[in-house]
């Protein structure tokens, strides 16, 4: 028999950290073989100071279950074995476009065409807990068709004990990914190999540190060297009822093939913020980013296609002037509810990189903005109306893109999605 699963629920969403108290450390416990329940306080050897440890320990002990998991159940009401989830997302859109080219991959006007796609998600986690530390896993698989072609992809698939988590998955750098627009459920996922250790620094907030995989990041197809070190990634998140913050660090290893496997570091931060503002409307929120980097442009968000920008920059380009070029990225979006089934998003996003190496030391600037609306009947399906704009203000001609549109282009999607 299935029942809900009564693992009491992690504050971090993949691992489980020690909270640093003082000069102690303390390992969350949890029962595996019934709900959680407050824990006995009756350590003899305890000192006077332990006594509000153990009121907190009931505190944290008593938080609920693990959400959307079930888990195997003896007669006696026991909960037997790991916790399972097992979930589906498949997504239909219609996308407009005026023709306009964006992707830095073809230059001037093309005919106005429809782009329809289908694609589906198909993931599965499981939970347990251990001696040694809570154990979770999961994967996800990526499948879709567009103009008569086929793909799929292993978008996930990792494991996590205690604190340590291995395998191929998002990475720690990034925040908004802009979930809340259509051209999100559309565009191919960026995740990357990676290793970390989770540390929770206080009761709302963690800091990881992880080892990732730099090829997801480079923005040219050919000119480097084997990559000898990962990106070094640090992430330090703070979350409450209202608000929730994001700091980011990456440093970057650049191999060039020649001349002579020449070697340079870059780097890369990020900082976000998104705020509940209930007050205007149902589950209205805020969220902004801004995000700067050196020699790692990767990082911006403009090497991933679909990405936030709509802008994907030539990867046939000379490697070391696309590689070494410093800039900035910011985004803003605003999500307001006007009911239980209505909801509205607008967002902004803009780039400004600097071309350090090569004649002319030029520039790349480029703007998108999109507004949708969003109609959920019932929990679980999606209707999206969305509108969007790009303006590519300048292009430098070193790139390759001499014939680029200066005028802005614009784009209309229709997409449903139903989550299982």
């Amino acid at each position: 028999m299935l029942a809900v699963c009564q693992l009491p629920e992690d504050t971090d969403a993949y691992v489980r950290a020690p909270i640093f108290d003082g000069f102690h450390v303390r390992q969350l416990t949890a029962n595996i073989a019934k709900p959680a329940q407050k824990a006995d306080s009756d350590d003899d050897d305890d000192d006077d100071d332990d006594d509000d440890d153990d009121d907190d320990d009931k505190d944290e002990d008593s938080d609920p279950p693990v959400r959307n998991f079930v888990a195997a159940q003896t007669g006696s009401g026991l909960q037997r074995g790991p916790c399972y989830q097992v979930s589906a997302t498949a997504t239909y859109s219609v996308t407009l476009n005026d023709g306009t080219s964006t992707t830095g991959r073809a230059s001037g006007r093309q005919n106005d065409r429809l782009l329809k796609e289908a694609r589906a998600t198909i993931g599965a986690q499981m939970i347990e807990d251990l001696s040694i530390g809570r154990f979770r896993a999961g994967f996800e698989l990526n499948l879709s068709r567009s103009a008569g072609s086929d793909s799929g992809s292993l978008s996930s698939a990792w494991m996590s004990l205690g604190s340590i988590t291995v395998g191929l998955k998002g990475s720690y750098f990034d925040f908004w990914a802009g979930d809340e627009f259509g051209f999100k459920a559309t565009a191919p996922s960026a995740s990357t190999f990676l290793y970390a250790l989770a540390l929770r620094t206080s009761e709302n907030s963690t800091l990881i540190l992880s080892g990732e995989d730099p090829i997801p990041r480079r923005m040219a197809d050919a000119g480097y060297a084997g990559a000898v070190l990962p990106d070094l990634v640090a992430r330090w998140k703070y979350d409450d009822d209202s608000t929730a913050l994001h700091l980011g660090g990456a440093l970057h290893q650049l191999r060039f093939a020649s001349p002579n496997r020449t070697t340079r570091y870059g780097h890369a931060v990020v900082f976000g913020v998104q705020q509940q503002i209930s007050s205007i409307g149902t589950g209205d929120y805020l969220t902004a980013q801004l995000a700067y980097s050196n020699t790692a442009p990767g990082y911006l968000g403009i090497a991933q296609p679909g990405g936030l920008l709509r802008f994907t920059l030539p990867r046939n380009a000379p490697m070391f002037i696309m590689e070494t070029m410093r800039g900035w990225t910011a985004a803003l979006s605003y999500s307001h509810g006007w009911s239980e089934t209505w909801r509205s998003n607008a967002f902004a996003t803009y780039v400004d990189l600097r071309l350090t190496e090569g004649p002319g030391r030029g520039k790349v600037q480029v703007g998108r903005t999109a507004i949708n609306l969003v109609w959920t009947p019932v929990t679980g399906l999606d209707l999206t109306w969305e509108l969007g704009a790009t303006r590519i203000y300048r292009v430098d001609t070193l790139l390759g893109l001499a014939i680029f549109p200066t005028r802005p282009s614009y784009t209309g999607q229709f997409t449903v999605t139903r989550k299982f």
